[in-house]
């Protein structure tokens, strides 16, 4: 969702818009979508420092943007943190599924972390969009996207937890097949784009 709009845009500049059908859906899914060659392109979220998704030769891989996982707080709730930025006993916390993409990353980066988000689970859901929506409405606490929330972080509409609770570094990658020609030139295209403009 955060750089959709922006390859979007790249594409837009570089050929004749081509009709684009967007589908989200849990990095499985989507994956399987994609080994099916029911998707011209994948776009997910990567931990940085786990094994690599295992395709073989046939897959292009490209590393669009850096990004994290990170703890924050928004609407009310970030008024009432402690002076050193991490939550009063009770606030409550927005979480992923158990078995999700998100839940597993978050229960990894935990495991290193000082601080964990304890507090009694408002929502769960598996839709990180809707994560940093309800972050901002001040719902719960949680672990979004950093390239989700960077403008509201800004602003001070939103405001990371304390490093105690840890970072998650994540990549944003784009796959396409080797054999889908027209994507693998999209992409090229997208990227050199991107270098130049840099």
């Amino acid at each position: 969702v955060s750089i959709f709009p922006e390859i979007l845009r790249k594409l837009e500049m570089i050929s004749s818009m081509p009709l684009v059908r967007l589908r989200t859906q849990n990095q499985t899914e989507a994956m399987a979508m994609f080994l099916r060659h029911e998707a011209d392109i994948v776009i997910t979220y990567l931990p940085q420092d786990m094994p690599e998704t295992p395709f073989d030769d046939s897959v292009v891989k490209h590393i669009w943007r850096r990004d994290a996982l990170v703890p924050v707080v928004g609407g009310r709730l970030r008024y009432a943190l402690n002076e050193d930025m991490t939550l009063q006993s009770g606030t409550p916390v927005l979480r992923y599924p158990e078995g999700s993409q998100f839940a597993r990353l978050v229960q990894l980066g935990e495991r290193s972390a000082n601080l964990h988000l304890t507090g009694k689970i408002a929502v769960e859901t598996a839709f990180s969009v809707g994560v940093a929506k309800l972050i901002l409405s001040g719902v719960g606490a949680g672990w979004v996207p950093h390239s989700l929330i960077q403008e509201e972080i800004r602003s001070g509409d939103a405001v990371f937890l304390s490093h105690d609770y840890g970072r998650i570094p994540l990549d944003i990658a784009v796959y396409v097949h080797r054999s889908n020609q027209t994507a693998v030139d999209a992409l090229q295209r997208l990227v050199d784009m991107s270098v130049s403009i840099s």
